[in-house]
């Protein structure tokens, strides 16, 4: 009988991810997964085009997600739901949430992209994170408040110490009761400052 392709598939994902979160994109070795897998690099290349592909299998369902969960909460920005608090507890056990549910994928973005298509996923982060702020402020100028006037340097540094203190979480492979303790920390020390600059 020939072999199945869909079961020999599902034999390969952790094997890949293996070895990208070992050895991160630019050093994993075709070779050493296909010797893993038992299987030629021939044969390896029957389920993905190249090292880029087998990459991009592992991240893009949770780049999709991430687009969902961005969309949600901007749809909270831009119906001035009242509800929409980004300094909440709520807001906060959903990216929680996001993050372990989609850990080991967020480990290879963020931590062993570099030499990838996706190297600059977390500068992409900061990027969304400043333009983000950037309409918060601006939905609650329209509705009265009065916020900061800030530089274009100055929004990105705020994005930056965000995402970055948040991204700690990945690079320290922090359990769930670690990171929620981080986060308690980023609500004491960080949020104060930038609930002013958002005049709240």
């Amino acid at each position: 009988m020939p072999k199945d392709k869909t079961a020999t598939h599902e034999k390969l994902i952790p094997i890949v991810r293996q070895e990208f979160l070992e050895f991160g994109y630019e050093k994993a070795s075709v070779n050493h997964i296909a010797e893993l897998a038992d299987m030629s690099a021939a044969g390896l290349y029957r389920h993905y085009k190249d090292k880029e592909d087998m990459f991009s299998s592992l991240v893009e369902s949770t780049i999709l997600d991430y687009d969902v969960l961005c969309h949600t909460w901007q749809n909270g920005v831009e119906q001035k739901q009242e509800a929409y608090d980004p300094f909440g507890p709520v807001w906060m056990t959903e990216m929680l949430d996001f993050i372990y549910d989609h850990f080991e994928a967020l480990k290879l973005l963020i931590c062993r992209s570099a030499g990838s298509k996706y190297g600059n996923f977390e500068e992409e982060l900061i990027a969304r994170e400043e333009s983000s702020s950037k309409a918060f402020a601006i939905s609650l100028q329209l509705a009265g408040g009065k916020t900061k006037d800030l530089t274009d340097d100055q929004w990105h540094l705020m994005a930056t110490l965000y995402i970055r203190a948040l991204t700690e979480i990945i690079r320290h492979d922090m359990t769930r009761a670690q990171a929620e303790a981080h986060i308690d920390f980023i609500r004491e020390f960080l949020y104060p400052g930038m609930k002013k600059l958002f005049g709240l």
